[in-house]
């Protein structure tokens, strides 16, 4: 897996700085030679680093997250490990997924939060959150109704085998097609002069036991510990309760979304037919990475192994 050094990459001229999100983030353009190196000349990449030594981990689940999402067949942005050597920071390099073109003036991504502005009543946490709305509201905005079950059932379900708990109101949205001179997606929306889809999942950092410190990998890597921890987890959004509190428990959300339509068990099914071989060699690049400032241990890539394997077989079970 090969680190990108971001040092001489020119910011975005118009963007330099992503707004969005709690995380520092850096919006860069990849330079021309590194298009031999996996990634798209001229496209617009997004560095983002940790603001705190806790959150540290988290820039490797998104780089993991990324290749999960790969291997069970969830659209996620690409991501890198990636880092500035000038500043000794570490981050994650996540290719952006508006197009570099002349095409790019006439794509908008809408946040699903500007669409629920009026039913959140926590801001800050973006609750309530509901399953159920989110899906009501894909559909309302013309997104292809079948495209809109098969995106919320498995991303749903890869949040859970992940362990996200993350996936708020700006962690979701929309892309729009819009004809020239109409201002925004929402005006075009309006004036239905526009085509919809759901975008990729993104930011999916909060995940995989990113939180457990190196010194307590052992400990909490039990089974035991394992399954107590899984049974814990929580989704941010809940099926069609309404609370500012927290989400619906993983496993229950995956249950209910199973008991609306019992064809999604074979969706669930599908998304789980990998080995523990494959999610290893996901591990084994990465604790090979050379990351200067945040290495990936092999004791830590035993713990996201056995993780991710004892969160497949929990899913599993509500697929028998």
């Amino acid at each position: 897996m090969y680190v990108f050094s971001i040092d001489e990459w020119e910011d975005d001229p118009e963007f330099p700085v992503h707004p969005v999100g709690s995380q520092p983030k850096r919006v860069v353009i990849a330079p021309s030679h590194c298009g031999t190196m996996g990634l798209l000349p001229g496209h617009t990449y997004i560095f983002k680093t940790a603001k705190s030594v806790w959150q540290r981990h988290q820039l490797w689940s998104e780089v993991i997250a990324y290749r999960v999402a790969d291997m069970v067949g969830v659209d996620a942005p690409r991501c890198f490990p990636a880092l500035m050597r000038s500043t000794g920071e570490a981050g994650v390099l996540m290719e952006s997924f508006l197009p570099n073109s002349s095409d790019a003036q006439l794509t908008r991504f809408v946040h699903g939060a500007d669409f629920l502005a009026r039913v959140i009543v926590d801001k800050k946490r973006g609750r309530p959150h509901l399953l159920k709305l989110n899906l009501w509201l894909s559909r309302k905005i013309g997104v292809d109704p079948s495209a809109v079950e098969n995106w919320w059932t498995r991303v749903i379900f890869f949040d859970a085998l992940i362990g996200n708990s993350d996936r708020h109101p700006q962690n979701w949205g929309f892309l729009f097609k819009v004809k020239p001179g109409i201002l925004s997606a929402v005006h075009s929306l309006l004036e239905g002069s526009t085509s919809a889809m759901m975008g990729p999942a993104f930011d999916n950092g909060t995940s995989l036991g990113y939180e457990t410190r190196e010194v307590d990998l052992e400990t909490k890597g039990t089974d035991a510990a394992l399954d107590h921890y899984i049974a814990g987890g929580h989704h941010h959004c809940s099926w069609d309760t309404p609370t500012t509190k927290r989400g619906e428990g993983h496993l229950e959300l995956c249950r209910k979304i199973i008991d609306a339509d019992i064809r999604q068990k074979d969706v669930l099914r599908n998304m789980l037919n990998f080995s523990q071989g494959d999610v290893e060699k996901i591990l084994d690049e990465c604790v090979d990475c050379d990351l200067p400032f945040l290495p990936f241990t092999p004791e830590r890539a035993k713990f996201v192994s056995k993780l991710l394997m004892r969160r497949q077989m929990a899913l599993l079970d509500l697929v028998k």
